[in-house]
């Protein structure tokens, strides 16, 4: 009596077992390793292009902190050698009370006692106004020297006259020194000191603290740190819950002050760039016993750049309009990838995160930026400032899209101050 075909079958198959094909799996790790094989190549690049920046920023910083501290060297060495040169001036001119002391110790035959006696009281009182001056010309030297140490400390200066007290002078002639008077012509040497002393006096040596202008020292370098957040377009291509993604950023600068007015600044900043979610689908599959098939969904969740603007900026005040360019590179990007495992026994699914899978993108993106900034601290600013990248950032061809997928975002942050040399 005939059996039904399929319980032919069945009773013939039962105990049979069929062994799987060791080639599938390694055909399956090939396509696997090639994939990490790009991944590895973009992350060395990453790290020779992070280590270069690295260089050229320590190598820059250093030059301007040697440059800054020879030029004080040299500031100080001139401020001392014009001291030096004021002092021996003051001494030179103060230097007649010596030839004055020589000619009256020079003894001197059928000298008028009266002209004895008047000669010892101008011999007193040019000592005591010759120490006046002295104490003047110190004090002028000092206030030279300390000037801008003083003022910065909010010192205040003496009113200090130069002036011969002791002597009045009723006119070009006479000379009144307390009950008596004397003629200029009797004593030559003392119309030439009184001279001098005039001479003195006429470059008024007067100090007012009123005339002294604030000492506020030349800043030419300034070194900082910026961070913050940004608001981006989500990518046309992607499937984005949203039409926009909030991201932070960060970094570090150099601004140089041509003018009070006018700077030029350089940043290097790390951005962080969601928004993505392009899905990219590989499928492999072979036969042995039946269509063995391995699915990867690439889905791309994060880029990550590396930014470098550029910026002139004009300061009004504490506030400041800046405008610049700069370019950006894609480091690595980050993505969620599902591993779909079909035999004709059964099915296995494995979901990974891994780095690297960069193919899909333009690596390199150029943009103008523009912002605004206001001191609000004495070391701490808080700004804005947009950005416009240029480029196509997915590619049309890897991904079946014509969409335009540009980097555009707006960014809120606060810049505090390091250094200033």
């Amino acid at each position: 009596m005939s059996k039904d075909l399929d319980e032919i079958f069945k009773e013939g198959l039962k105990d049979r077992k069929v062994s799987f094909n060791p080639g599938a799996w390694d055909k399956a790790e090939a396509m696997l390793n090639k994939e990490q094989g790009n991944s590895r190549k973009g992350f060395v690049w990453w790290k020779a292009a992070a280590a270069a920046l690295l260089l050229v920023s320590l190598s820059v910083g250093a030059y301007f902190v040697v440059d800054s501290t020879s030029n004080n060297q040299l500031a100080e060495k001139q401020e001392t050698k014009d001291s030096d040169s004021q002092s021996q001036n003051n001494q030179e001119k103060l230097s007649g009370k010596d030839v004055f002391e020589q000619e009256n110790d020079t003894p001197k035959t059928n000298q008028n006692p009266k002209d004895q006696l008047a000669k010892e009281e101008m011999k007193s009182t040019f000592s005591a106004t010759s120490k006046r001056n002295q104490k003047r010309a110190d004090q002028m030297r000092f206030a030279k020297t300390s000037e801008p140490n003083r003022a910065a400390a909010g010192q205040t200066y003496p009113r200090e006259q130069s002036s011969l007290s002791d002597v009045k002078s009723s006119s070009s002639t006479e000379i009144k020194q307390g009950k008596r008077t004397y003629s200029l012509s009797e004593i030559p040497l003392l119309e030439k000191l009184l001279s001098n002393s005039k001479e003195e006096n006429s470059l008024d040596h007067t100090i007012y603290t009123d005339k002294i202008p604030d000492f506020t020292p030349v800043v030419k370098h300034r070194f900082f740190l910026i961070g913050g957040g940004m608001v981006s377009n989500a990518y046309k291509t992607g499937d984005y819950s949203k039409n926009y993604a909030i991201d932070p950023f960060g970094g570090f600068g150099y601004e140089y002050l041509i003018n009070p007015n006018f700077s030029l600044e350089a940043d290097v900043l790390y951005l962080h760039r969601s928004g993505v979610n392009t899905t990219k689908t590989i499928e492999s599959g072979e036969y042995s016993f039946g269509r063995v098939t391995d699915i990867y969904n690439i889905n791309h969740e994060v880029l990550h750049y590396l930014e470098l603007p550029v910026f002139a900026n004009y300061r009004i005040g504490n506030n400041m309009i800046k405008a610049g360019v700069g370019v950006s590179y894609l480091i690595n990007s980050k993505s969620t990838v599902e591993h779909i495992h079909n035999t004709p026994f059964e099915q296995q699914v494995s979901t990974s995160t891994e780095y690297g899978h960069n193919d899909g993108f333009n690596k390199i993106d150029y943009s103008v930026q523009f912002g605004y900034e206001r001191l609000v601290l004495n070391k701490l600013n808080l700004g804005v400032r947009g950005s416009y990248g240029f480029a196509d950032v997915v590619k049309d061809d890897y991904y079946n899209h014509s969409a335009v997928d540009n980097n555009l975002n707006v960014r809120i942050y606060a810049k505090y101050n390091l250094a200033n040399l």
